[in-house]
């Protein structure tokens, strides 16, 4: 199986439900429970490779959600904390004619 992941998709007002059946469609028994933030946006867990999700037709964006132990913003300041953030960055699939950290043209 792949990594797990924490992710919240954005979408139009009004079309939560067609991405939650689309990511039910899509992803099988690799999607966890969907949660509707209240914020045009849906939050879930996710196995397997993260661009996957690039082919959704509904999701206008997607995140990765991220955890700290501490105070903001001085959680994220520890070595440790830097490091796991600078890793999630690091596996962020490359836009298609960007890098994970450059947008593309």
């Amino acid at each position: 199986m792949g990594d797990v992941w924490d992710v919240e998709c954005d979408v139009l007002p009004g079309l939560e439900g067609f991405l939650a059946r689309e990511l039910r469609r899509c992803f099988r028994g690799r999607v966890g429970r969907v949660t509707d933030s209240g914020r045009s946006s849906l939050r879930f867990t996710f196995s397997g490779s993260l661009v996957e999700l690039l082919g959704l037709r509904t999701a206008q964006a997607a995140y990765l959600a991220l955890s700290f132990s501490g105070r903001r913003p001085t959680g994220l300041l520890g070595h440790q904390n830097l490091r796991d953030l600078m890793h999630r960055i690091n596996v962020i699939p490359p836009a298609p004619g960007g890098s994970p950290t450059t947008p593309a043209p």
